[in-house]
């Protein structure tokens, strides 16, 4: 394997996700603090970092297919490095404003986008496309997984220790990183099987191969409708613990943060226990194990030991979600052809991120028909249904291993030549 490439890849990764924790922390505390923003505007900032995920997901998709995958990871941050630096200089120069923020928030959002659609499918510029991109991909998923546990834990202990504008400028010196690590990468061409020339990428290629192969579609769905489940989850958890329960700040935060425990061990074991019992059984087995630990906090959670009860749940909870998000993106990167790599991986970024907004509000809607436990318990027994759809929507399905490479799974697979 080259490993020089897989360092200098998992590196920049996990130097450019730390750099967009710090940037969700520290802009907001700045625009609080420093410019006495009201909570609204607050609402504001954090409303413009999100909607790129949203809006132009796809289109990120579509340009990473088009361009040079590794030239626009480099723009890409300097782009970052550009918005990132302007903060700290303007606050140095006493002519920050809110404006100022709104468009960096805005513009930082939309480049990280296009790093993300070309980092999450550059690894066969990379490694090929043979055994050697499996081992490889795993591997990059598996640090994926860990930057989604430990970049908000890390952001947050930068900003404590340095200030939001000290941390603003760490961030820009993130990015600075990134971007010379990146520039140290050395592709390779992919071959282009033989026929008629294709044409030009379009963004609902994307849409079309996912929805059109049983496979990729059972993965897609089961994962929107767990993060939307999720994030009706993360709505309620916290009001629940804190106001029903009596906890402390500090106890939830604690609870919150040790999780990450699991989180960390599971992205370590994702890659063997899909090398051992392939993609699909993983997946199914690591979504339905994870309801028994989410009832925890609505059974228990009251009794005296209910703390130490819902810590365990909550580091069984990220292991196995770890799991599971690590074996999907695994499996996309191995499975999916080349070509439409960008382009499958953010149209299944867009399902997920899209779903959040809509289950936060679910979530908080509920409360106003039930209570908080209820509404908890009926939650977490709707996450029972992403592994259903796993169930069914592989059920005699051709894959038997753990990467699903070369394997036709259904045989309604949509003609590639039609869509690439």
């Amino acid at each position: 394997m080259n490993n020089r490439n897989l360092r200098l890849l998992l590196t920049a990764g996990v130097v450019s996700d730390t750099g967009t924790a710090i940037t969700a922390i520290a802009v907001p505390l700045i625009a609080i603090e420093d410019l006495r923003a009201a909570p609204a505007m607050v609402g504001v900032l954090g409303a413009l970092a999100t909607m790129p995920q949203l809006v132009l997901s796809l289109w990120a998709g579509t340009v990473a297919d088009r361009v040079d995958k590794r030239r626009l990871m480099l723009v890409s941050d300097a782009v970052r490095l550009a918005l990132m630096a302007s903060v700290p200089l303007a606050a140095v120069l006493d002519v920050l404003t809110l404006a100022q923020l709104c468009v960096v928030v805005l513009l930082e959002a939309a480049a990280g986008l296009l790093f993300a659609g070309a980092n999450s499918s550059i690894a066969p510029e990379l490694f090929g496309t043979g055994p050697e991109l499996a081992r490889a991909s795993s591997r990059i998923s598996s640090a994926f997984s860990a930057a989604l546990i430990l970049g908000p834990s890390l952001g947050g202990l930068l900003v404590g220790l340095l200030g939001a504008a000290g941390a603003v400028s760490l961030d820009a010196l993130s990015y600075a990183l990134s971007l010379l690590l990146i520039a140290g990468l050395r592709t390779r061409a992919i071959s282009e099987p033989s026929g008629p020339v294709r044409p030009k990428p379009r963004a609902r290629d994307g849409l079309t191969f996912v929805f059109g192969r049983r496979d990729f579609r059972s993965i897609a769905v089961a994962n929107s409708l767990d993060s939307l489940l999720m994030a009706a989850w993360q709505a309620l958890w916290l009001v629940y613990v804190v106001h029903t329960l009596g906890w402390s700040s500090a106890e939830a935060g604690l609870v919150l943060g040790a999780g990450g425990i699991g989180g960390l061990a599971g992205s370590l074991c994702a890659g063997s226990l899909v090398a051992r019992f392939s993609t699909f059984p993983v997946l199914v087995t690591t979504s339905l194990a994870a309801v028994p630990c989410y009832l925890v906090t609505p059974m228990l959670g009251a009794y005296s030991w209910g703390p130490a009860a819902v810590l365990a749940s909550t580091v069984l909870t990220l292991f196995f979600t770890i799991v599971f998000t690590t074996a999907a993106r695994t499996y996309r990167l191995t499975a999916c052809p080349p070509d439409l790599l960008g382009r499958v991986m953010m149209t299944n970024r867009w399902l997920s991120w899209g779903s959040r907004p809509l289950g936060a509000l679910c979530g908080g809607a509920l409360t106003l028909l039930i209570a908080p436990r209820t509404a908890l318990f009926a939650i977490a027994l709707g996450l029972a249904l992403p592994s259903l759809i796993l169930c069914l929507g592989t059920a005699g399905s051709g894959e038997t291993d753990g990467t699903g490479q070369g394997k036709k799974i259904d045989e309604n697979e949509p003609e590639q030549e039609n869509i690439r």
